[in-house]
């Protein structure tokens, strides 16, 4: 079975050119110090779609690309000229010329994925769901820390402008108190069973659907706007019981397609996430109530405020295409800095991961 190879070797694409390493403790490389972190991605899909080009358009450097498949590896590499690519993500891991892995692989390989980054000393971005389990995710999160690395968790949505700006106005006070928030997000992508997934995606025991998938995210953010989660509650559904799977099969669903999630949070504001691929009509919708007036994010993605007795006044117009590739590249940036020691620079880490985790875990057990 192929393993690793490199495209030179195939008479591939250029090899691209490596970056000399600096700074201390392994000499990890740093973007704001004129050069690019060297980068390993884990799994194709999302990776090759958005961490690549992402990693690239800031600069740095993606040396190799793995997934399950050595030729599903050899095509994304040949497509998107990376010089390496191979079949052993632990391998991969390993490499003397990776500063950072991006893990990028389904959720129940995780832990092994960033246990061997880690223990490799390389710092680690990692997609989300974040683990398995509770466990999985405690135990990432200790390795990380005791190794001294950076780590991060891609909840890049944090950074998409009509919700960082939320973020800005909550901290600033222009709603007051925050009450209630509730988030819809519906529409029929996934409405026909003959709309192919992959595999692991339909599965509950390997984590896939839309409560890891799309919840995981807005959970993430509402824990960012509102502080720590105090309870969760919550309902899952699988409307369509047997889809079509990118593999070519057709496959029984465990996982949901339509997810209801309730949260308590500290401060004492409540929030609910409504989330479902499988409705007749699209909808799209945040809205944030304080005591003093309420933020709502629209259906088009416009940022709206509407104070107490007053007209409401946009204050965000409509994103353009691309949003989740620059929200990507924002959490990128502020990775890179603090691999350059920026110990002010602010992400969502291992820790945010394991916080989400719980609420996920949560949510899985009450809706059983």
């Amino acid at each position: 079975m192929l393993r690793e190879r490199s495209l030179q070797a195939l008479g591939g694409g250029p090899g691209r050119a490596r970056a000399t390493r600096g700074g201390n403790g392994g000499g990890h490389a740093s973007i704001l110090g004129g050069m690019a972190l060297r980068v390993g991605v884990i799994g194709g899909g999302f990776g090759a779609d958005v961490h690549v080009p992402g990693l690239r358009a800031e600069g740095h450097e993606v040396v190799a690309i793995a997934t399950a498949r050595p030729d599903r590896a050899e095509a994304l590499a040949r497509q998107l000229a990376i010089p390496s690519f191979t079949s052993d993500a632990l391998a991969l891991a390993r490499r003397a010329d990776i500063d950072l892995v991006a893990v990028v692989s389904p959720p129940t390989l995780h832990h092994d994925h960033v246990l061997a980054a880690i223990a490799a000393g390389k710092h680690v971005l990692c997609e989300k769901p974040f683990a398995a389990s509770i466990a999985q995710a405690r135990a990432m999160l200790e390795a990380a820390e005791r190794a001294g690395i950076v780590h991060a968790v891609d909840h890049e949505f944090r950074y998409a402008a009509a919700r960082s700006a939320v973020k800005e106005r909550i901290v600033a006070g222009t709603i007051g108190e925050v009450r209630l928030v509730h988030v819809v997000t519906a529409s029929g992508g996934t409405l026909s069973a003959d709309e192919p997934r992959a595999a692991w995606w339909l599965r509950a025991d390997r984590r896939g659907g839309l409560l890891g998938a799309r919840a995981s995210h807005w959970i993430d953010t509402l824990r960012w706007w509102l502080g720590d989660v105090a309870r969760a509650r919550g309902e899952l559904r699988a409307f369509v019981p047997e889809r079509a799977t990118l593999e070519g099969d057709r496959l029984r669903v465990t996982s949901d397609d339509t997810c209801e999630v309730l949260l308590r949070f500290a401060s004492g504001a409540l929030a609910t996430i409504a989330l479902s691929n499988t409705v007749a009509a699209a909808v799209n919708r945040v809205e944030v109530h304080g005591s003093t007036g309420a933020l709502r994010i629209d259906g088009a993605g416009r940022l709206v405020h509407a104070p107490l007795g007053a007209p409401e006044v946009e204050l965000l117009p409509a994103p353009g295409e691309g949003e989740q590739l620059a929200a990507y590249r924002a959490l990128v940036r502020r990775v890179t800095a603090r691999v350059a020691g920026d110990q002010a620079a602010e992400y969502p880490t291992f820790r945010d991961g394991l916080a989400v985790q719980e609420v996920l875990e949560a949510v899985y057990a009450d809706a059983l």
